[in-house]
């Protein structure tokens, strides 16, 4: 990313935006365009949490081999298949 474009777009937010996160945008690339490589962490690890880390600022990319839950895998375009039952999951918090 164009740093320079990065610093005006923040200090313009935080001027007409005052005390709200950064929007977080997310697009597809064969390179990482400045971005790090999320870390994957073991044995498990959603994907949302790192998105704090994005919306303060920091670049992260994510691809399927360091995202570490199936519903991510999923969302990302990843993955075709989900757990049995994970929208009711993710919606009503069903035991299991």
């Amino acid at each position: 990313m164009n740093e320079r474009l990065k610093i005006d777009f923040i200090s313009r937010w935080e001027k007409y935006f005052p005390d709200v996160t950064l929007p977080v945008a997310f697009f597809y690339s064969a390179g990482l365009h400045g971005a790090e490589p999320a870390r994957k962490i073991e044995p498990h690890h959603c994907m949302i949490a790192d998105l704090v880390r994005v919306s303060r600022g920091k670049p992260l990319a994510f691809n399927s081999d360091n995202i570490g839950c199936r519903g991510g895998k999923r969302y990302c375009g990843f993955s075709g298949s989900l757990a049995p039952d994970f929208p009711f999951f993710l919606s009503y918090g069903i035991p299991g």
